[in-house]
């Protein structure tokens, strides 16, 4: 009939009786996993980090990177909104601070000297 195709198994049996474990293939896709969801990236690289195998670590070591990519991504853009917020806080205080300040200026300019009252009222509607 047909051809018997023999599925690749992460275990297979040495000829010896004991059992080898090897990277899952294809390593790419846990990879991409890895990045689409990280906690599933940080299950599989603590999983295959307690391994003995060095090529086991080594992907294990990858797929915790990989995952910490997103996350650290993710704080960053936390941090940079945090940062824009506060700068418009800032500008908006600073822009009220000024109008005020202006206020007063124009105030103090009109209780001294009544030719400056012209000046202020000219220039407080221009600012605001």
């Amino acid at each position: 009939m047909g051809k018997t195709v023999k599925a690749t198994s992460i275990k297979e049996t040495r000829a010896n009786g004991g059992i080898v474990e090897q990277v899952p293939e294809p390593a790419w896709l846990f990879y991409i996993l890895s990045f689409i969801v990280p906690i599933a990236g940080i299950v599989i690289g603590v999983i295959y980090l307690t391994k003995t195998d060095e090529e086991l670590k080594t992907f294990g070591k990858t797929c915790l990177i990989i995952a910490a990519i997103p996350i650290v991504l993710f704080l960053l853009y936390i941090l940079v909104v945090i940062i824009v917020y506060v700068l418009v806080i800032f500008m908006a205080f600073a822009f009220y601070f000024l109008v005020i300040l202006l206020i007063i200026i124009t105030a103090l300019a009109t209780a001294v000297s009544p030719a400056a009252s012209v000046v202020g009222s000219l220039l407080l509607p221009a600012i605001l």
